[in-house]
């Protein structure tokens, strides 16, 4: 995409010093790959957010949002358009307020995954438990409703604050939002810039103590210290009221340890994919490739991408 020296000072105008041209994408993931954004935007407040949205719907350029990068792949050849990043000016976090039963937290989309679990721990506050080790930020959390076994996101969620694509702030309650497994029904073009959460109260030292037997779990059965994406397929459906695991597949596949050039699945947790160091995103791609389909030849099944892969081959 080529901007004209207008449309460039126009960016400059509204955006000032949070935007950028050509940046590497690769800089904004967890898994070390991606190729450059045409523009790259990290707007500071919500009036620079609406006036950036408003600039590229009123141009026709495509735009997606980008959080901490812990579930998107971006491809090689980099993202076409304008990238909107949420993270300096949407790290507020603070107890909204209470009821009888209920502490009520407010967190912006740039709030760390670990910082919501820390914030709940020092304060006694139960209910994110099941998001402890989880990468990420809670605007992806939301999007992407993350959980474990333990509990997701969407079952303590009171309302999210978003910004549609015809520049309205919006409050969604609970009851209005369609949420899924690994999924929120919400339009790509519209940005989650605020959740707040619903929750309980419980001695600190008992909460410390769940999450810790978690994040031990955690450390014993999945990689660290390695670029990755997360869990990348989501696990199929194995009846009404259960799934079967797709790591466990994998693994049952013989695929753990396969490489596609730099990239491989993970010998601890067989739904992991690891960079080596020097991965490509095509080499992660194929090697997605590679696995789905052994698991068809194998298991007759589908495996589904749990990530999110965007840009240009």
């Amino acid at each position: 995409m080529v901007l004209t020296d207008i449309e460039k000072s126009e960016l400059l105008e509204i955006a000032r010093d949070a935007v950028r041209f050509d940046e590497m994408l690769s800089n904004h993931s967890t898994m070390k790959v991606g190729g450059p954004a045409d523009i790259f935007v990290s707007p500071l407040d919500m009036e620079t957010l609406k006036n950036i949205m408003g600039w590229a719907t009123d141009r026709e350029i495509s735009y997606m949002f980008l959080g901490a990068g812990s579930d998107t792949l971006i491809r090689d050849g980099g993202f076409k358009g304008l990238v909107i990043h949420l993270e300096k000016g949407w790290e507020e976090m603070a107890i909204s307020h209470e009821s009888a039963e209920n502490i009520f937290v407010s967190a912006g989309a740039g709030v760390s995954t670990g910082a919501l679990v820390r914030f709940a721990k020092e304060n006694g506050l139960k209910g994110v438990e099941g998001l402890a080790g989880i990468p990420g930020s809670v605007g992806g959390n939301v999007m992407t409703n993350a959980g474990t076994s333990l509990g997701w996101i969407s079952e303590i969620i009171e309302e999210i604050t978003v910004v549609d694509r015809q520049r309205r702030e919006l409050t969604m309650k609970r009851k209005a939002l369609e949420f899924s497994y690994r999924r929120l029904k919400l339009p790509r073009s519209t940005a989650v810039v605020k959740a707040l959460l619903k929750l309980g109260r419980d001695e600190p030292a008992a909460i410390k103590a769940r999450m810790t037997e978690l994040l031990e779990k955690r450390r014993a059965t999945q990689p660290h210290g390695q670029p990755t994406l997360g869990c990348v397929f989501k696990n199929p459906q194995k009846d009404a009221g259960s799934k079967m695991s797709a790591g466990a597949l994998i693994e049952e596949a013989g695929l753990k340890g396969v490489r596609v050039g730099r990239a491989r699945v993970s010998e601890v947790h067989g739904n992991f994919i690891i960079n080596e160091g020097g991965a490509t995103a095509k080499d992660i791609e194929v090697l997605m490739g590679l696995v789905k389909e052994r698991i068809k030849e194998k298991f007759s099944l589908v495996l589904e991408a749990e990530i999110h892969v965007v840009g240009e081959k």
